[in-house]
């Protein structure tokens, strides 16, 4: 059997109309033909597909023109030659299963691998009744792959996957999540960032904009002037969002400027509160990572 590989972007009717001879020595693969528990069977089937690791899937054209945006409609013509796929079985079998009339999967018990491989594939081929629950589905691996979910969401327009993602990774190092993402996404992260460090550094320089009569702070003896750097290196932003709720728990271990007593540690500060107010109100002032994406 021959045939060639539809390329990433390209309309499947016009790899159609100029078939390249190339001959196949695969490794067989299994796996079930998605019409399997419906109503349609391999009697009516007019249309073959091949997956990259050979397995030829026969399925019905009909539902490829009314359930995806991508595949051929019964006014062209195939000439008997099967359509070869870039996207493996295992991806392709969850993928056209949502094309017939049956009990879907909910994708629950798949990795994170294959439900990111038949999210992709269910965007480029358009598959409408498969998009929405990989995306669903995707939000069960956060926070572990962020930056693989974001990717796909900014790539994909999907909003509420980006405002799940961005949380989990906006306060780790710069450079772990650039390696993780594509060029595109790397001067928008960068100005994000920027809008974090210009936060904290705010945060500092009022620090020193106090009324301070006592002159303690300038002696050193308050400790306020170490709490921003400590917050800016918490990695975790729900950790950074508790810790300016409840500054105690943060800055226990600071000396007060109010208390003469240098020894005495975890008592209130009033300038750790302040700080504390000051950083709750610009952290919720800094835009979401979305709006960096529209500027660039």
């Amino acid at each position: 059997m021959f045939g060639r590989v539809v390329e990433p972007g390209e309309p499947i009717h016009s790899a159609l109309s100029t078939f390249l001879v190339t001959s196949y020595n695969m490794v067989q693969v299994s796996a079930e033909q998605p019409w399997v528990n419906s109503r349609f069977t391999l009697d009516t089937s007019d249309i073959e597909i091949r997956s990259s690791d050979g397995f030829v899937f026969q399925l019905h054209r009909i539902l490829l023109e009314t359930g995806t945006g991508a595949f051929p409609g019964s006014d062209i013509e195939t000439g008997g030659e099967i359509i070869d796929l870039s996207e493996p079985a295992d991806v392709l079998g969850i993928l056209f299963a949502f094309l017939y009339p049956k009990k879907q999967s909910d994708l629950l018990e798949h990795s994170f691998a294959l439900v990111i491989a038949v999210a992709e594939a269910a965007e480029k081929y358009e598959v409408f009744s498969a998009m929405t629950l990989c995306s669903l589905r995707l939000m069960k691996f956060l926070p572990l792959h962020a930056p693989d979910i974001l990717v796909h969401a900014v790539k994909h327009d999907y909003s509420s996957l980006i405002y799940a993602a961005v949380p989990c990774f906006a306060r780790s190092p710069f450079i772990n999540v650039v390696e993780k993402l594509p060029p595109s996404l790397i001067i928008p992260w960068a100005r994000y960032q920027d809008a974090w460090k210009g936060t904290f550094k705010e945060a500092f320089e009022t620090i020193y904009k106090m009324e301070d009569p006592t002159g303690y702070r300038d002696n050193l003896q308050c400790h306020v002037a170490v709490y921003p750097p400590d917050l800016e290196a918490i990695e975790s932003l729900e950790l950074l969002q508790a810790s300016v709720h409840h500054p105690r728990a943060t800055a226990h271990r600071f000396r007060c400027c109010g208390d003469t007593d240098s020894k005495k540690v975890g008592v209130d500060c009033k300038h750790v509160a302040m700080i504390s107010a000051f950083l709750r109100i610009r952290i919720e002032q800094i835009p979401a990572f979305d709006k960096f994406l529209q500027a660039h």
